[in-house]
């Protein structure tokens, strides 16, 4: 996806309406989770053989091996496509058996974002306002009903 100039970025951020953004906030995310279970097939669903109890058992060990490190591109897209194929069998990740290791990544998320804001709070700046401007082009994009 190309990224825009900071000065456009900021001022998409700055003309936001923030009350459309936070009604649009769910789909948003909604359609950013149907993206990856598509890029997942698209791959070829490398998960597709293992029974569903494997599969949340991996699920669970996955999650529990994100918070030294939570945005460890290799355990993500595993722990994105494990919950794709769950998806697609119409079974939800078992969250309530992974409550520490949820709340653990959390907590080392948290830690991150408050690193970051800290050390770079205009690199903090720009992710938001390329966040808000995403969001902005999903609204576009479903007003157009594209």
């Amino acid at each position: 996806m190309k990224r825009p100039s900071k000065e456009t970025s900021v001022a998409a951020a700055a003309d936001a309406d923030p009350a459309e953004i936070l009604r649009n906030l769910l789909p948003f995310v909604m359609s950013e989770e149907l993206n990856k279970v598509r890029s997942y097939v698209t791959r070829g669903r490398r998960f597709a053989r293992a029974d569903s109890a494997t599969l949340k058992d991996a699920w669970v060990e996955t999650l529990g091996k994100l918070p030294p490190d939570p945005v460890d591109p290799d355990l993500r897209l595993a722990l994105d496509d494990i919950g794709a194929e769950l998806q697609l069998r119409g079974e939800e990740p078992p969250a309530e058996r992974a409550q520490a290791a949820l709340e653990a990544f959390v907590r080392s998320v948290d830690a991150l974002v408050a690193e970051a804001i800290k050390t770079d709070p205009e690199a903090w700046d720009r992710h938001n306002a390329e966040l808000t401007r995403d969001i902005q082009q999903f609204i576009q994009q479903k007003r157009r009903g594209s």
